[in-house]
């Protein structure tokens, strides 16, 4: 199930925790790695990736803008059209 192939990381939009399971999202694409997220997270460079949620990572260079929402919390969307939600607590 998890993925054999090379995926450059300059090339992941974003990434998120699918149960025992890594998802890298590269545009219209998902590789599954088996890997928790918080031992991923300290293989990333810091000025390339940031932690916006429990379940989620984006790629700093691939932010759009930046919505908050009423509850504190906030939707990010990125270059690729995708949004993801950032946690106020990240």
């Amino acid at each position: 199930m998890c993925s054999q192939t090379p995926v450059a990381l300059d090339q992941v939009d974003w990434l998120e925790t699918q149960s025992n399971y890594l998802a890298l999202h590269i545009g219209d694409a998902t590789f599954l790695i088996c890997q928790i997220i918080k031992a991923f997270e300290t293989q990333l460079d810091p000025r390339q990736f940031a932690r916006v949620h429990r379940r989620a990572m984006v790629s700093l260079y691939n932010i759009q803008d930046l919505k908050p929402r009423i509850n504190g919390d906030a939707e990010l969307r990125l270059r690729t059209g995708q949004v993801v939600r950032v946690s106020r607590s990240y």
